[in-house]
């Protein structure tokens, strides 16, 4: 309860801190437990979901596959070197052999026949020999061909197996996942609902401290301890969540603006005297009113003074300043001694000096 007196500040700062260290216990204690409810697997490989044998066996035979390709690519490569230099071979033989030609017109020498006859021989030979090589690198790039075409397979229906492993995978994982939230949803809810009617019906008690502080650990368990374990869809709930306590914290301020203007309309409908009494004869009431003064605000409507030196409200006719019976001194009507002699404002002279000038409520 809010107090002027030195002491009930003291003791309400430390109700406070004792809340705050309420909930500091709480989350800590709150922590540990859900940390040592089931969770959901972490260490889930997608190894686990393979078909092993079926993946070594085609592993196995991409290894062959490229085994296969590395030699035929080595065979390749030496009969294109080869054919590369037959014919560097036979271009040379058929220059010579055009050479020969044009020396055996101008001299018709037989030796130069024979030697023409020779190259024209190996140039022959020269161009089965090539043509012998490209056989064999056609062939080799066939087998090629034919080799990339089986690897392809291979590497596709690997993906494949790793993909459907990786679906049961992810299959297992939110599965894991549901069931762990779900756990910690059950385990947290509670506590929100037993906040919730706990802050209704206690938040005004003398142990409040308590209530607040069971309040701030559900907030913080449900907002922000449970976040780590939200499916992909747990973001839903914690927006409902957030939505509904939304609603009734609103719901309840509405209500509650709505009974505070009721109040004061009742209120300003009953005469002068019996405002006063509602508001001097209650310690909480007598305080706020003397802070509301002091602020420029009449204690029975709320609304600001027209002016500092007002005696009266011009609102609902509250008397709030009044001369002391003894020195004359004007101050706020609700002091139970004069600020100034120290005269005693109970009598039944003072009690109603404000009576006889109070404007018609």
């Amino acid at each position: 309860m809010k107090s002027s007196r030195q002491l009930s500040k003291v003791v309400n700062i430390f109700l406070h801190i004792i809340a705050l260290v309420f909930t500091y216990f709480l989350l800590q204690g709150g922590s540990l437990i859900i940390k040592n409810l089931p969770s959901r697997h972490t260490n889930i490989q997608l190894e686990d979901y393979l078909d092993k044998a079926q993946l070594s066996q085609l592993e196995q035979q991409q290894d062959d596959n490229s085994l296969k390709q590395e030699t035929l690519g080595f065979q390749r490569q030496s009969v294109q070197t080869e054919l590369s230099g037959l014919k560097e071979v036979l271009g040379i033989q058929q220059q010579n052999y055009k050479e020969m030609l044009a020396s055996r017109y101008v001299t018709e020498d037989s030796q130069s026949n024979q030697q023409v006859e020779a190259i024209r021989k190996k140039i022959e030979q020269g161009r089965v020999a090539i043509s012998t090589a490209t056989q064999s690198e056609n062939q080799l790039e066939k087998q090629l061909l034919l080799l990339r075409q089986d690897s392809e397979k291979l590497r596709k229906e690997i993906r494949e197996l790793k993909s459907d492993a990786r679906q049961l995978m992810r299959e297992d994982e939110r599965s894991n996942t549901l069931k762990a939230f779900l756990i910690r949803l059950a385990f947290v809810l509670p506590l929100l609902a037993l906040a919730v009617f706990l802050f209704k019906r206690y938040r005004n008690s003398s142990y409040w401290p308590f209530v607040y502080g069971w309040g701030y650990f559900s907030l913080y368990a449900f907002f922000i301890e449970l976040v780590p374990y939200f499916p992909n869809y747990g973001g839903y709930v914690r927006s409902i969540v957030g939505i509904v306590a939304c609603f009734l914290v609103g719901r309840f301020l509405i209500n509650k603006l709505q009974d505070y203007l009721e109040k004061k309309r009742e209120m300003e409908q009953r005469d002068e005297e019996s405002r006063r009494s509602s508001l001097q004869n209650n310690e909480r009431n007598l305080e706020n009113s003397f802070e509301k003064i002091h602020k420029g605000i009449c204690p029975s409507c709320d609304r600001k003074f027209a002016s500092p030196d007002n005696k009266y409200c011009v609102y609902c006719g509250l008397c709030i300043k009044r001369e002391c019976g003894s020195c004359k001194t004007l101050q706020i009507s609700f002091n139970q001694y004069c600020l100034q002699c120290g005269e005693k404002h109970l009598d039944e002279e003072h009690e109603h000096e404000c009576e006889g000038h109070a404007a018609p409520s």
